[in-house]
């Protein structure tokens, strides 16, 4: 399909991507540190408190409050808590961070998982993840509506006409658009034994990050956890864009406008993973 108006729409959408994340990496605590070699003690500066850094043990010089490696810190010095035997540990994955495991983003219409204790979906989860994708509002139908929405702007295709049945025609077609590659994602995902959601890096750092977000546009994880050619997630993002062509007006082709398009969709999902990769900093950025 070659949708004009969509591409600036995708294009914004990149941008938008970018700026976030370039947000979301620069928002960082702004640490100083200065260390005595005669008493054996550092002044670290955190957050507006000059703190003094000792073995075990930490003193600030504003409140007085003190801190060591077992506790949070306290105002009185013999008044140390213990830990919590409930609270988890920070070096082990949290298997509820990411929430559902069916759970969709409703800007990007992809699930997401991480790399930290990774579980792959059981069929039952397979299943619901596919009806959120593609049934469950708001979820299925933001993407349909917003893009029609700029078709029905763009008069494209202009044989469509415009009116509530113009969009309503548009509206379909991207539905039915999204409903060919979500099933046919979630069958091959399934009889390839492939993860269909977005798998974010356990890595530190933005470049490395990012390159494995642009990366996994490529490839996926199978059920054991191995990386894997992502044959079901980008088979899907083509075989869609050229069955549209079916049901477009004739002077649309599927090697030629549908290959175009996945083309274009195919670049479109390197930014959602982008998007999905540094969402959680940017819910920091917002947060603060």
């Amino acid at each position: 399909m070659n949708f004009r108006s969509l591409q600036y729409l995708r294009f914004f959408a990149v941008l938008l991507t970018i700026m976030l994340i370039a947000c979301a990496t620069n928002a960082q605590t702004n640490e100083t540190g200065q260390g005595c070699n005669d008493c054996n003690t550092i002044t670290l500066r955190i957050t507006g408190h000059s703190w003094i850094l000792m073995p075990g043990i930490a003193r600030c010089n504003e409140c007085n409050a003190i801190a060591t490696d077992h506790s949070q810190p306290v105002n009185n010095p013999q008044d140390q808590s213990t830990p919590d035997p409930q609270k988890p540990d920070p070096q082990k994955p949290d298997p509820q961070k990411n929430g559902s495991p069916t759970k969709v983003n409703i800007l990007t219409g992809i699930g997401r998982v991480s790399q930290d204790g990774y579980k792959p979906l059981t069929g039952k989860e397979r299943f619901h993840l596919y009806l959120n994708q593609t049934f469950v509002p708001p979820e299925a139908y933001l993407g349909a509506l917003l893009s029609s929405g700029v078709d029905q702007i763009g008069n494209d295709p202009p044989e469509w006409g415009q009116g509530l049945k113009g969009y309503g025609i548009r509206f379909a077609s991207r539905f039915g658009t999204n409903f060919v590659q979500n099933s046919i994602q979630a069958a091959g995902a399934a009889a390839l034994h492939e993860e269909p959601r977005y798998v974010s890096s356990s890595s530190k750092g933005f470049f490395r990050r990012s390159e494995h977000a642009l990366l996994f546009t490529l490839v996926t994880y199978n059920n054991s956890g191995k990386v894997t050619p992502a044959i079901a997630n980008v088979g899907s993002i083509y075989a869609a864009s050229m069955i549209t062509t079916l049901w477009l007006p004739k002077r649309y082709t599927i090697l030629g406008d549908g290959v175009r398009d996945g083309n274009l969709q195919f670049g479109l999902n390197g930014a959602f993973n982008l998007f999905e990769e540094f969402l959680p900093d940017i819910k920091k950025v917002f947060k603060h």
